[in-house]
């Protein structure tokens, strides 16, 4: 999440509290420039660090089903759970889909294991694999180590948002 305040007594806000009594146009406009650069940074595969590319097997599974190489987009929800919420004293980034966090911070090194469920197998295309009669390599298994992923950031880090937070604020103030 990415909060920032308006109430912060910094000169340029302090001028800008005389100059508008309320702050929530500004923090509003502030929360559609952070969207803006979510928006840019999913495009461009990571604007405040290049994302890692996506691990052998996953790039395997997606050219068996034709869903793409780019990383943190199947289907566009992760994108789409991103939120702003803007009043007088600040602008709040968050995303409503509780595995945000996992990609945004990744869990590289951090291994843990997957198991079926009523023991069912697992079933998933893999490079190592068994060929099946579709084409595709597939592994069964009851149990799967995970090996972590890389962190792919997702909102802007403090010092990115701040920026953009003083440029809206000169703006308003130069008008």
């Amino acid at each position: 999440m990415i909060y920032i305040s308006a109430i912060a007594r910094t000169p340029r806000i302090t001028a800008l509290q005389k100059k508008l009594k309320n702050l929530e146009p500004v923090n509003r406009r502030i929360g559609e420039e952070l969207m803006r650069e979510v928006d840019r940074n999913f495009r461009e595969e990571g604007i405040w660090g290049k994302w890692a590319p996506l691990a052998r097997a996953t790039t395997y599974k997606r050219d068996a089903f034709g869903m793409g190489r780019k990383p943190l987009d199947v289907s566009g929800k992760l994108k789409r759970s991103i939120k702003m919420v803007a009043s007088g004293t600040r602008v709040r980034l968050f995303s409503t889909d509780k595995l945000a966090v996992l990609h945004h911070e990744g869990r590289e090194g951090q291994e843990w294991w997957i198991w079926s469920k009523k023991g069912k197998p697992l079933v998933f295309p893999h490079p190592q694999g068994k060929m099946g009669k579709d084409g595709i390599k597939w592994i069964k298994t009851l149990v799967v180590k995970h090996k972590g992923f890389p962190a792919r950031p997702i909102l802007p880090h403090a010092e990115a948002a701040k920026r953009i937070a003083r440029n809206v604020v000169d703006d308003y103030l130069a008008v």
